[in-house]
């Protein structure tokens, strides 16, 4: 069981959804096959992870592109836990 609060947080697949959370469209234009995928797109284990254990930074790979995203917990208090 983890306690306390985790600062980093890494995987191979990216979080089911996360494309929702950054720039979709710059994304599109390097990426455009994801247009077409992008609602079953991702893991959805990653994303219950991270709505779980709220890591600071979570990396992913797979895609071999530089994009972000950011994800707003809905007790975010702006301190820049997600």
């Amino acid at each position: 069981q983890l306690t306390g609060s985790i600062d980093i947080m890494m995987s191979h697949d990216w979080p089911a959804g996360i494309v929702h959370h950054g720039d979709g469209e710059k994304l599109f234009r390097v990426k455009k096959f994801l247009r077409k995928e992008v609602d079953t797109f991702g893991s959805v284990p990653g994303m219950r992870l991270l709505k779980l254990l709220r890591p600071r930074y979570y990396f992913c790979s797979h895609m071999h592109v530089k994009w972000h995203a950011v994800v707003r917990h809905d007790d975010d208090d702006g301190g820049g836990s997600g």
